[in-house]
């Protein structure tokens, strides 16, 4: 299963918001909004999920909203 993370820096530090339904549900699993870098690698690692991370600045761009 494959999780949508979106790369945003918010004064100085690094947060990981869930995109797709999939990462949405393992953030209320864990009772967060946002995940930690250690949250990721034990998704990745011991849970087998694939991530695909995406940053704020091409997130917000209109040529990448039309190509989806």
């Amino acid at each position: 299963m494959k999780l949508e993370i979106l790369i945003k820096s918010v004064y100085g530090n690094t947060l990981y918001y869930p995109l797709n339904d999939a990462a949405r549900a393992l953030a209320a699993i864990a009772g967060k909004k946002t995940f930690s870098a250690k949250d990721l690698q034990i998704a990745y690692t011991q849970l087998g999920f694939e991530i695909d991370y995406v940053d704020a600045a091409s997130f917000l761009k209109p040529e990448l909203l039309l190509a989806a």
